[in-house]
């Protein structure tokens, strides 16, 4: 969610990044000795890294909020001829279906990537370096509209080759 807030507002954020990188509170890597794992941290910078360099696109999301917060939050950007779109589903007990239509423009293919376990707790450790990890993510594109269902306590990236 906050990575969607500071991309909304790329024209008022320089630049933001992760303080460590390494063995700390929401670092990208764990490291001890010769041992070394990705964070769940990490995939989601992995899937945001596309909206660098690009240009921000208008993105209207409606959906009813729950406890106070919105049911899903997300941001577009367009480079070359590529949309990405990451969308963050923060409910723990709700899958969304979500559509995303783009206007003016028609998509030639599209492909997700999601960040979830089904267990809102799960980590990665050096005995299970790859217990929560990002996955394909089905997309349904059919002309300017594209579909999916984002899982609960998800984050997803899509990015839509246009036509």
């Amino acid at each position: 969610i906050t990575f969607d807030v500071f991309n909304r507002h790329a024209d008022k954020v320089a630049m933001a990044n992760v303080a460590q990188t390494i063995n700390c509170l929401h670092s990208l890597f764990l490291a001890s000795g010769d041992q070394y794992a990705r964070t769940p941290a990490f995939y989601i910078f992995e899937m945001y890294k596309a909206h660098m360099d690009a240009k921000l696109l208008p993105l209207k999301l409606q959906a009813a909020a729950t406890s106070g917060q919105p049911s899903v939050s997300g941001s577009a950007s367009l480079k070359g001829n590529r949309v990405t779109l990451t969308l963050t589903n923060p409910s723990l007990t709700d899958s969304l279906n979500v559509s995303v239509r783009l206007n003016g423009a028609r998509g030639a293919e599209a492909r997700g990537t999601v960040l979830t376990h089904s267990d809102m707790k799960a980590r990665n450790t050096f005995a299970k370096p790859d217990e929560v990890k990002s996955a394909a993510l089905a997309v349904q594109l059919s002309g300017n509209q594209v579909s999916l269902l984002l899982p609960r306590h998800s984050v997803a990236a899509v990015e839509v080759r246009l036509s």
